[in-house]
Protein backbone atom coordinates (compact mmCIF):
# COMPACT_ATOMS: atom_id res chain seq x y z
CA UNK A 1 0.00 0.00 0.00
CA UNK A 2 1.52 3.29 -1.06
CA UNK A 3 -1.03 6.11 -1.06
CA UNK A 4 0.32 9.61 -0.66
CA UNK A 5 -2.64 10.86 1.40
CA UNK A 6 -5.72 9.33 3.02
CA UNK A 7 -7.99 10.97 0.42
CA UNK A 8 -7.90 13.33 -2.54
CA UNK A 9 -9.07 16.31 -0.42
CA UNK A 10 -5.83 16.36 1.62
CA UNK A 11 -3.28 18.98 0.51
CA UNK A 12 -0.11 18.23 2.46
CA UNK A 13 1.64 16.71 5.48
CA UNK A 14 2.03 17.92 9.07
CA UNK A 15 5.58 17.82 10.44
CA UNK A 16 5.81 15.50 13.48
CA UNK A 17 8.00 17.87 15.45
CA UNK A 18 5.61 20.79 15.08
CA UNK A 19 2.66 18.55 15.99
CA UNK A 20 4.40 17.38 19.19
CA UNK A 21 4.84 21.04 20.13
CA UNK A 22 1.12 21.69 19.59
CA UNK A 23 0.25 18.81 21.93
CA UNK A 24 2.59 20.07 24.63
CA UNK A 25 1.48 23.71 24.48
CA UNK A 26 -2.32 23.21 24.56
CA UNK A 27 -5.03 21.94 26.85
CA UNK A 28 -7.31 19.40 25.20
CA UNK A 29 -10.93 18.31 25.31
CA UNK A 30 -11.93 14.79 24.32
CA UNK A 31 -14.92 12.94 22.91
CA UNK A 32 -15.09 9.19 22.41
CA UNK A 33 -17.25 6.53 20.83
CA UNK A 34 -17.08 3.05 19.30
CA UNK A 35 -15.78 3.77 15.80
CA UNK A 36 -13.52 2.71 12.94
CA UNK A 37 -11.14 4.78 10.84
CA UNK A 38 -13.33 5.12 7.73
CA UNK A 39 -16.35 6.44 9.66
CA UNK A 40 -14.12 8.94 11.47
CA UNK A 41 -12.51 10.02 8.21
CA UNK A 42 -15.36 12.13 6.71
CA UNK A 43 -15.64 13.89 10.07
CA UNK A 44 -11.92 14.76 9.95
CA UNK A 45 -11.98 16.01 6.38
CA UNK A 46 -14.99 18.15 7.29
CA UNK A 47 -12.92 19.82 10.01
CA UNK A 48 -10.16 20.50 7.50
CA UNK A 49 -12.64 22.29 5.21
CA UNK A 50 -14.11 24.68 7.80
CA UNK A 51 -11.73 27.47 6.76
CA UNK A 52 -13.78 27.76 3.57
CA UNK A 53 -16.79 28.95 5.59
CA UNK A 54 -15.72 30.64 8.84
CA UNK A 55 -13.20 33.13 10.20
CA UNK A 56 -12.36 30.90 13.19
CA UNK A 57 -12.17 27.12 13.01
CA UNK A 58 -10.39 24.19 14.67
CA UNK A 59 -6.69 24.45 13.89
CA UNK A 60 -5.81 20.92 15.07
CA UNK A 61 -8.07 17.86 15.07
CA UNK A 62 -6.94 14.46 16.29
CA UNK A 63 -8.60 11.06 16.27
CA UNK A 64 -7.09 7.93 17.76
CA UNK A 65 -8.68 4.53 17.14
CA UNK A 66 -8.00 1.08 18.55
CA UNK A 67 -9.90 -2.19 18.17
CA UNK A 68 -13.14 -0.54 17.10
CA UNK A 69 -13.10 2.33 19.59
CA UNK A 70 -12.12 5.94 18.93
CA UNK A 71 -11.26 9.26 20.60
CA UNK A 72 -11.46 12.79 19.18
CA UNK A 73 -9.37 15.67 20.59
CA UNK A 74 -9.54 19.43 20.03
CA UNK A 75 -7.87 22.30 21.86
CA UNK A 76 -9.54 24.44 24.49
CA UNK A 77 -8.29 27.55 22.67
CA UNK A 78 -10.08 26.54 19.45
CA UNK A 79 -13.27 25.71 21.35
CA UNK A 80 -13.28 29.12 23.04
CA UNK A 81 -12.53 31.08 19.85
CA UNK A 82 -15.07 29.22 17.73
CA UNK A 83 -17.73 29.35 20.45
CA UNK A 84 -17.38 33.12 20.86
CA UNK A 85 -17.64 33.56 17.09
CA UNK A 86 -20.82 31.45 16.91
CA UNK A 87 -22.68 33.24 19.70
CA UNK A 88 -21.51 36.70 18.59
CA UNK A 89 -22.69 35.81 15.09
CA UNK A 90 -26.12 34.74 16.33
CA UNK A 91 -26.43 37.86 18.47
CA UNK A 92 -25.27 40.38 15.86
CA UNK A 93 -25.98 38.71 12.52
CA UNK A 94 -28.39 35.81 13.04
CA UNK A 95 -29.29 35.76 9.36
CA UNK A 96 -25.74 34.79 8.38
CA UNK A 97 -25.71 31.63 10.49
CA UNK A 98 -29.19 30.75 9.24
CA UNK A 99 -27.91 31.14 5.69
CA UNK A 100 -25.11 28.70 6.55
CA UNK A 101 -27.72 26.22 7.73
CA UNK A 102 -29.57 26.58 4.42
CA UNK A 103 -26.30 26.06 2.56
CA UNK A 104 -25.76 22.89 4.61
CA UNK A 105 -29.24 21.66 3.68
CA UNK A 106 -28.21 21.84 0.02
CA UNK A 107 -25.06 19.84 0.83
CA UNK A 108 -27.23 17.37 2.74
CA UNK A 109 -29.54 16.96 -0.27
CA UNK A 110 -26.54 15.96 -2.40
CA UNK A 111 -25.52 13.39 0.22
CA UNK A 112 -29.02 11.93 0.11
CA UNK A 113 -28.84 11.69 -3.67
CA UNK A 114 -25.55 9.80 -3.45
CA UNK A 115 -26.90 7.53 -0.69
CA UNK A 116 -30.09 6.77 -2.60
CA UNK A 117 -28.01 5.38 -5.46
CA UNK A 118 -26.38 2.98 -2.99
CA UNK A 119 -29.69 2.02 -1.41
CA UNK A 120 -31.55 1.43 -4.68
CA UNK A 121 -28.91 -0.32 -6.75
CA UNK A 122 -27.82 -3.95 -6.42
CA UNK A 123 -24.14 -3.35 -5.64
CA UNK A 124 -23.23 -6.97 -6.39
CA UNK A 125 -24.25 -6.40 -10.03
CA UNK A 126 -21.87 -3.47 -10.50
CA UNK A 127 -18.46 -3.86 -12.07
CA UNK A 128 -15.53 -3.22 -9.75
CA UNK A 129 -14.82 0.03 -11.59
CA UNK A 130 -18.44 1.15 -11.11
CA UNK A 131 -18.24 0.26 -7.43
CA UNK A 132 -15.05 2.32 -7.07
CA UNK A 133 -16.78 5.28 -8.73
CA UNK A 134 -19.90 5.15 -6.55
CA UNK A 135 -17.69 4.83 -3.43
CA UNK A 136 -15.59 7.87 -4.43
CA UNK A 137 -18.64 9.99 -5.28
CA UNK A 138 -20.43 9.09 -2.06
CA UNK A 139 -17.42 9.94 0.11
CA UNK A 140 -17.02 13.28 -1.67
CA UNK A 141 -20.63 14.16 -0.85
CA UNK A 142 -20.20 12.93 2.74
CA UNK A 143 -17.07 15.06 3.31
CA UNK A 144 -18.91 18.18 2.14
CA UNK A 145 -22.10 17.42 4.12
CA UNK A 146 -20.04 17.02 7.28
CA UNK A 147 -18.29 20.37 6.96
CA UNK A 148 -20.52 23.31 7.90
CA UNK A 149 -22.21 21.89 11.05
CA UNK A 150 -18.87 20.76 12.50
CA UNK A 151 -18.26 24.38 13.47
CA UNK A 152 -20.26 23.94 16.70
CA UNK A 153 -18.71 20.56 17.63
CA UNK A 154 -16.85 22.03 20.63
CA UNK A 155 -19.01 25.08 21.36
CA UNK A 156 -19.81 23.65 24.81
CA UNK A 157 -16.29 24.70 25.90
CA UNK A 158 -17.26 28.35 25.42
CA UNK A 159 -20.75 27.85 26.86
CA UNK A 160 -19.43 26.12 29.98
CA UNK A 161 -16.45 28.37 30.67
CA UNK A 162 -17.65 31.78 29.46
CA UNK A 163 -21.25 32.16 28.32
CA UNK A 164 -23.11 30.30 31.09
CA UNK A 165 -21.16 32.03 33.93
CA UNK A 166 -21.74 35.43 32.28
CA UNK A 167 -25.48 34.80 31.98
CA UNK A 168 -25.70 33.62 35.59
CA UNK A 169 -23.94 36.76 36.85
CA UNK A 170 -26.16 39.03 34.76
CA UNK A 171 -29.34 37.30 35.90
CA UNK A 172 -28.10 37.21 39.55
CA UNK A 173 -29.42 33.68 40.08
CA UNK A 174 -28.36 30.93 42.45
CA UNK A 175 -26.74 27.88 40.87
CA UNK A 176 -29.94 25.86 41.21
CA UNK A 177 -32.11 28.62 39.71
CA UNK A 178 -29.71 29.17 36.84
CA UNK A 179 -29.48 25.44 36.05
CA UNK A 180 -33.25 25.36 35.62
CA UNK A 181 -33.21 28.46 33.42
CA UNK A 182 -30.34 27.12 31.30
CA UNK A 183 -31.84 23.66 30.78
CA UNK A 184 -35.31 25.02 29.88
CA UNK A 185 -34.46 28.09 27.80
CA UNK A 186 -31.71 26.35 25.79
CA UNK A 187 -33.97 23.42 24.87
CA UNK A 188 -35.07 23.25 21.20
CA UNK A 189 -38.83 23.27 20.63
CA UNK A 190 -38.39 20.80 17.76
CA UNK A 191 -38.38 17.06 18.40
CA UNK A 192 -35.15 15.09 18.11
CA UNK A 193 -35.21 12.66 15.19
CA UNK A 194 -35.22 9.73 17.66
CA UNK A 195 -38.41 11.10 19.23
CA UNK A 196 -39.94 11.68 15.78
CA UNK A 197 -39.35 8.02 14.92
CA UNK A 198 -40.81 6.92 18.28
CA UNK A 199 -43.95 9.01 17.75
CA UNK A 200 -44.46 7.67 14.24
CA UNK A 201 -43.97 4.09 15.47
CA UNK A 202 -46.61 4.55 18.16
CA UNK A 203 -49.08 5.93 15.63
CA UNK A 204 -48.37 2.97 13.36
CA UNK A 205 -49.04 0.63 16.30
CA UNK A 206 -52.35 2.40 16.88
CA UNK A 207 -53.40 2.13 13.25
CA UNK A 208 -51.32 -0.51 11.49
CA UNK A 209 -51.14 -1.03 7.73
CA UNK A 210 -48.64 -2.69 5.44
CA UNK A 211 -48.34 0.57 3.51
CA UNK A 212 -47.55 2.39 6.77
CA UNK A 213 -44.97 -0.26 7.66
CA UNK A 214 -43.30 0.17 4.27
CA UNK A 215 -43.20 3.95 4.69
CA UNK A 216 -41.70 3.65 8.17
CA UNK A 217 -39.04 1.23 6.98
CA UNK A 218 -38.23 3.37 3.93
CA UNK A 219 -37.75 6.41 6.16
CA UNK A 220 -35.79 4.82 9.00
CA UNK A 221 -34.02 1.68 7.68
CA UNK A 222 -30.59 3.22 8.48
CA UNK A 223 -31.23 4.12 12.15
CA UNK A 224 -29.45 1.15 13.76
CA UNK A 225 -26.07 1.87 12.19
CA UNK A 226 -23.30 3.55 14.21
CA UNK A 227 -19.68 4.69 13.80
CA UNK A 228 -18.65 1.12 14.59
CA UNK A 229 -20.95 -1.17 12.59
CA UNK A 230 -23.80 -1.38 10.12
CA UNK A 231 -27.26 -2.13 11.46
CA UNK A 232 -30.52 -2.67 9.61
CA UNK A 233 -33.83 -1.58 11.06
CA UNK A 234 -35.75 -4.38 9.35
CA UNK A 235 -39.50 -4.62 8.75
CA UNK A 236 -39.64 -7.69 10.97
CA UNK A 237 -37.99 -5.74 13.81
CA UNK A 238 -40.45 -2.87 13.38
CA UNK A 239 -43.35 -5.36 13.49
CA UNK A 240 -41.94 -6.91 16.66
CA UNK A 241 -41.75 -3.49 18.32
CA UNK A 242 -45.32 -2.74 17.27
CA UNK A 243 -46.54 -6.04 18.75
CA UNK A 244 -44.80 -5.11 22.00
CA UNK A 245 -46.56 -1.74 22.10
CA UNK A 246 -49.94 -3.30 21.31
CA UNK A 247 -49.58 -5.66 24.26
CA UNK A 248 -49.56 -2.60 26.52
CA UNK A 249 -53.01 -1.69 25.23
CA UNK A 250 -54.55 1.08 23.18
CA UNK A 251 -54.95 3.46 26.12
CA UNK A 252 -51.25 3.18 26.98
CA UNK A 253 -50.26 3.97 23.38
CA UNK A 254 -52.65 6.92 23.17
CA UNK A 255 -51.35 8.27 26.48
CA UNK A 256 -47.72 8.19 25.32
CA UNK A 257 -48.61 9.80 21.98
CA UNK A 258 -50.48 12.59 23.81
CA UNK A 259 -47.57 13.05 26.23
CA UNK A 260 -45.04 13.33 23.40
CA UNK A 261 -47.16 15.66 21.28
CA UNK A 262 -47.66 18.01 24.24
CA UNK A 263 -43.93 18.34 24.95
CA UNK A 264 -43.31 21.41 22.72
CA UNK A 265 -46.28 23.37 24.12
CA UNK A 266 -45.35 22.43 27.71
CA UNK A 267 -41.77 23.53 27.09
CA UNK A 268 -42.95 26.78 25.54
CA UNK A 269 -45.09 27.50 28.63
CA UNK A 270 -42.15 26.78 30.96
CA UNK A 271 -39.96 29.10 28.90
CA UNK A 272 -42.48 31.95 29.05
CA UNK A 273 -42.88 31.52 32.80
CA UNK A 274 -39.11 31.69 33.42
CA UNK A 275 -38.64 34.64 31.04
CA UNK A 276 -41.27 36.63 32.95
CA UNK A 277 -40.15 35.45 36.40
CA UNK A 278 -36.52 36.46 35.94
CA UNK A 279 -37.15 39.38 33.53
CA UNK A 280 -34.70 38.06 30.98
CA UNK A 281 -33.56 40.70 28.52
CA UNK A 282 -33.95 40.38 24.75
CA UNK A 283 -30.20 39.96 24.22
CA UNK A 284 -29.86 37.28 26.91
CA UNK A 285 -32.92 35.50 25.59
CA UNK A 286 -31.36 35.51 22.14
CA UNK A 287 -28.29 33.75 23.54
CA UNK A 288 -30.47 31.04 25.09
CA UNK A 289 -32.27 30.74 21.74
CA UNK A 290 -28.90 30.36 20.03
CA UNK A 291 -28.15 27.34 22.25
CA UNK A 292 -31.48 25.85 21.22
CA UNK A 293 -30.78 26.58 17.56
CA UNK A 294 -27.36 24.91 17.67
CA UNK A 295 -28.77 22.03 19.70
CA UNK A 296 -31.48 21.32 17.15
CA UNK A 297 -28.97 21.58 14.31
CA UNK A 298 -26.61 19.26 16.14
CA UNK A 299 -29.37 16.66 16.39
CA UNK A 300 -30.03 16.97 12.66
CA UNK A 301 -26.32 16.58 12.04
CA UNK A 302 -26.29 13.40 14.14
CA UNK A 303 -29.11 12.10 11.97
CA UNK A 304 -26.93 12.80 8.94
CA UNK A 305 -23.94 11.09 10.60
CA UNK A 306 -25.81 7.84 11.14
CA UNK A 307 -27.51 7.99 7.75
CA UNK A 308 -24.17 8.52 6.02
CA UNK A 309 -22.36 5.89 8.08
CA UNK A 310 -25.01 3.31 7.19
CA UNK A 311 -24.47 3.78 3.46
CA UNK A 312 -20.70 3.86 3.88
CA UNK A 313 -20.89 0.49 5.63
CA UNK A 314 -23.12 -0.88 2.86
CA UNK A 315 -20.35 0.00 0.41
CA UNK A 316 -17.59 -1.35 2.66
CA UNK A 317 -19.36 -4.70 3.07
CA UNK A 318 -19.57 -5.12 -0.71
CA UNK A 319 -15.95 -3.99 -1.18
CA UNK A 320 -14.92 -6.40 1.58
CA UNK A 321 -16.37 -9.30 -0.42
CA UNK A 322 -14.68 -8.15 -3.64
CA UNK A 323 -11.24 -7.66 -2.09
CA UNK A 324 -11.52 -10.59 0.32
CA UNK A 325 -10.54 -8.40 3.27
CA UNK A 326 -12.57 -8.65 6.48
CA UNK A 327 -14.70 -5.60 7.18
CA UNK A 328 -12.87 -4.40 10.32
CA UNK A 329 -9.54 -4.40 8.49
CA UNK A 330 -10.98 -2.80 5.37
CA UNK A 331 -12.37 -0.02 7.56
CA UNK A 332 -8.75 0.83 8.48
CA UNK A 333 -7.73 1.42 4.85
CA UNK A 334 -7.44 4.95 3.49
CA UNK A 335 -10.16 5.83 0.96
CA UNK A 336 -7.40 6.38 -1.63
CA UNK A 337 -6.05 2.87 -0.93
CA UNK A 338 -9.52 1.37 -1.18
CA UNK A 339 -10.13 3.00 -4.57
CA UNK A 340 -6.76 1.88 -5.95
CA UNK A 341 -7.36 -1.68 -4.73
CA UNK A 342 -10.77 -1.76 -6.43
CA UNK A 343 -9.22 -0.53 -9.67
CA UNK A 344 -6.51 -3.21 -9.48
CA UNK A 345 -3.74 -0.64 -9.16
CA UNK A 346 -2.61 -1.68 -5.66
CA UNK A 347 -3.17 -4.34 -3.03
CA UNK A 348 -4.24 -3.89 0.57
CA UNK A 349 -1.58 -5.28 2.90
CA UNK A 350 -3.43 -7.07 5.69
CA UNK A 351 -0.43 -6.89 8.01
CA UNK A 352 -0.46 -3.08 7.80
CA UNK A 353 -4.24 -2.95 8.26
CA UNK A 354 -3.90 -5.10 11.39
CA UNK A 355 -1.36 -2.64 12.80
CA UNK A 356 -3.80 0.21 12.17
CA UNK A 357 -6.67 -1.74 13.74
CA UNK A 358 -4.54 -2.25 16.86
CA UNK A 359 -3.77 1.47 17.16
CA UNK A 360 -3.72 4.47 14.85
CA UNK A 361 -3.72 8.23 15.25
CA UNK A 362 -4.83 10.64 12.51
CA UNK A 363 -4.34 14.41 12.60
CA UNK A 364 -5.94 16.90 10.20
CA UNK A 365 -5.26 20.61 10.60
CA UNK A 366 -7.40 23.57 9.65
CA UNK A 367 -5.93 23.71 6.13
CA UNK A 368 -6.28 20.04 5.10
CA UNK A 369 -2.78 18.88 5.98
CA UNK A 370 -2.52 15.54 7.79
CA UNK A 371 -0.35 13.22 9.86
CA UNK A 372 -1.02 9.49 10.28
CA UNK A 373 0.75 7.32 12.86
CA UNK A 374 0.38 3.73 14.08
CA UNK A 375 1.64 1.57 16.94
CA UNK A 376 3.73 2.76 19.90
CA UNK A 377 4.30 6.24 18.50
CA UNK A 378 0.54 6.83 18.21
CA UNK A 379 -0.07 5.39 21.69
CA UNK A 380 2.58 7.62 23.26
CA UNK A 381 0.96 10.78 21.89
CA UNK A 382 -2.49 9.70 23.02
CA UNK A 383 -1.17 9.01 26.51
CA UNK A 384 0.20 12.56 26.67
CA UNK A 385 -3.18 13.97 25.60
CA UNK A 386 -5.08 11.89 28.17
CA UNK A 387 -2.67 12.73 30.98
CA UNK A 388 -3.08 16.46 30.34
CA UNK A 389 -6.88 16.07 30.53
CA UNK A 390 -6.89 13.88 33.65
CA UNK A 391 -4.60 16.25 35.54
CA UNK A 392 -7.16 19.02 35.11
CA UNK A 393 -10.40 17.17 35.93
CA UNK A 394 -10.36 15.86 39.50
CA UNK A 395 -14.02 15.78 40.58
CA UNK A 396 -17.33 14.65 39.11
CA UNK A 397 -18.92 17.99 38.38
CA UNK A 398 -20.43 19.22 35.16
CA UNK A 399 -23.12 21.31 33.52
CA UNK A 400 -26.78 20.60 34.26
CA UNK A 401 -28.54 19.80 30.99
CA UNK A 402 -31.85 18.63 32.48
CA UNK A 403 -33.25 19.16 35.99
CA UNK A 404 -35.57 16.16 35.87
CA UNK A 405 -38.53 15.69 38.21
CA UNK A 406 -36.44 16.20 41.35
CA UNK A 407 -33.12 18.00 41.97
CA UNK A 408 -31.53 14.97 43.65
CA UNK A 409 -31.62 11.46 42.24
CA UNK A 410 -30.03 8.41 43.80
CA UNK A 411 -29.15 5.18 42.08
CA UNK A 412 -26.56 2.57 41.25
CA UNK A 413 -23.97 3.42 38.60
CA UNK A 414 -23.69 1.56 35.32
CA UNK A 415 -20.71 2.68 33.19
CA UNK A 416 -21.32 1.93 29.51
CA UNK A 417 -18.95 2.76 26.65
CA UNK A 418 -20.56 0.74 23.85
CA UNK A 419 -24.36 0.25 24.12
CA UNK A 420 -24.41 -2.57 21.57
CA UNK A 421 -25.92 -5.64 23.28
CA UNK A 422 -26.03 -3.88 26.68
CA UNK A 423 -28.95 -3.57 29.08
CA UNK A 424 -29.56 -1.25 32.03
CA UNK A 425 -31.44 -2.05 35.26
CA UNK A 426 -34.43 0.27 35.55
CA UNK A 427 -33.56 3.15 37.85
CA UNK A 428 -29.78 2.89 37.36
CA UNK A 429 -27.56 5.94 36.78
CA UNK A 430 -26.23 5.76 33.22
CA UNK A 431 -22.60 6.96 33.14
CA UNK A 432 -20.97 7.20 29.72
CA UNK A 433 -18.52 9.32 27.70
CA UNK A 434 -21.45 10.61 25.65
CA UNK A 435 -24.80 9.32 24.44
CA UNK A 436 -25.79 8.74 20.84
CA UNK A 437 -29.01 7.51 19.22
CA UNK A 438 -28.05 3.87 19.84
CA UNK A 439 -28.28 4.57 23.59
CA UNK A 440 -32.04 5.19 23.42
CA UNK A 441 -33.05 1.75 24.76
CA UNK A 442 -30.86 2.42 27.83
CA UNK A 443 -31.97 6.02 28.35
CA UNK A 444 -35.60 4.89 28.67
CA UNK A 445 -34.62 2.92 31.82
CA UNK A 446 -32.16 5.38 33.38
CA UNK A 447 -32.95 7.35 36.52
CA UNK A 448 -30.31 9.91 35.50
CA UNK A 449 -27.57 10.42 32.91
CA UNK A 450 -24.00 11.57 33.60
CA UNK A 451 -21.53 12.11 30.75
CA UNK A 452 -17.86 12.97 30.41
CA UNK A 453 -18.50 15.14 27.37
CA UNK A 454 -21.03 17.49 25.85
CA UNK A 455 -22.93 20.62 26.77
CA UNK A 456 -26.50 21.89 26.77
CA UNK A 457 -26.74 21.27 23.00
CA UNK A 458 -25.50 17.65 23.15
CA UNK A 459 -27.54 14.53 22.36
CA UNK A 460 -27.72 13.62 26.06
CA UNK A 461 -29.03 17.09 26.90
CA UNK A 462 -31.71 17.10 24.22
CA UNK A 463 -33.01 13.58 24.84
CA UNK A 464 -32.92 13.82 28.66
CA UNK A 465 -35.05 16.97 28.51
CA UNK A 466 -37.55 15.24 26.23
CA UNK A 467 -37.74 12.26 28.60
CA UNK A 468 -37.70 14.38 31.78
CA UNK A 469 -34.56 12.63 33.08
CA UNK A 470 -31.94 14.41 35.26
CA UNK A 471 -28.75 14.90 33.27
CA UNK A 472 -25.29 16.28 34.06
CA UNK A 473 -22.92 16.64 31.10
CA UNK A 474 -19.30 17.61 30.50
CA UNK A 475 -17.89 16.23 33.77
CA UNK A 476 -14.64 15.17 32.10
CA UNK A 477 -14.08 12.38 34.64
CA UNK A 478 -17.31 10.45 35.34
CA UNK A 479 -16.27 7.25 33.55
CA UNK A 480 -12.89 7.31 35.31
CA UNK A 481 -13.96 8.17 38.87
CA UNK A 482 -17.20 6.14 38.98
CA UNK A 483 -17.53 2.39 38.57
CA UNK A 484 -20.32 -0.16 38.21
CA UNK A 485 -22.15 -0.68 41.49
CA UNK A 486 -21.27 2.69 43.06
CA UNK A 487 -24.26 4.26 44.82
CA UNK A 488 -24.38 7.96 43.92
CA UNK A 489 -26.55 11.02 44.20
CA UNK A 490 -26.91 13.18 41.10
CA UNK A 491 -27.58 16.78 42.16
CA UNK A 492 -29.03 18.93 39.38
CA UNK A 493 -28.92 22.05 41.51
CA UNK A 494 -25.13 22.00 41.72
CA UNK A 495 -24.20 19.75 38.77
CA UNK A 496 -22.31 17.37 41.05
CA UNK A 497 -22.32 13.57 41.39
CA UNK A 498 -21.50 12.41 44.91
CA UNK A 499 -20.61 8.87 45.96
CA UNK A 500 -22.73 7.68 48.88
CA UNK A 501 -21.30 5.79 51.85
CA UNK A 502 -21.65 2.00 51.65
Amino acid sequence: MNSKFTCDFIKGRIVKKSFSKVIAENFWYKKETPAVFQTFHPFMIGFGRLYLHFKYFYETNIVAASNGYGWYYATEADGLAVGKMLYDMFLKNEERIRQKKEEWKRDLAKLHQAAEKIHRVNLSKLSTRQLAEIYKNFLGAFYIAWTIPLIYEMNMVYVGQVLAPQLQRRLKLSQGEFNEVLSVLSAPLEFSYVTCERLELLKLALKFSEAGLNRHFSKYYWMKSTYRRMGLYSKSEIKKLIRGERKKGQRHIEKEIKSLEELPSELSKKQKTLIEKYRISADDLKLFRAMGFYGDWQDKRKEMNIYGNHHLFVLLHEISKRLKVEIDLLACAFPTETQLALLGKAKLAKSELKRRWAFNLHVVDGHLKELFLVGSEAKRLKEILDRKIEERFREVKGMVASIGQTPRTRGEVRVIFDPHGQDLPKGAILVTPMTRPEFTHLIHKAAAIVTDEGGVTSHAAIVSREFGIPCVVGTGTATKLLKDGDMVEVDTETGTVVKLAD
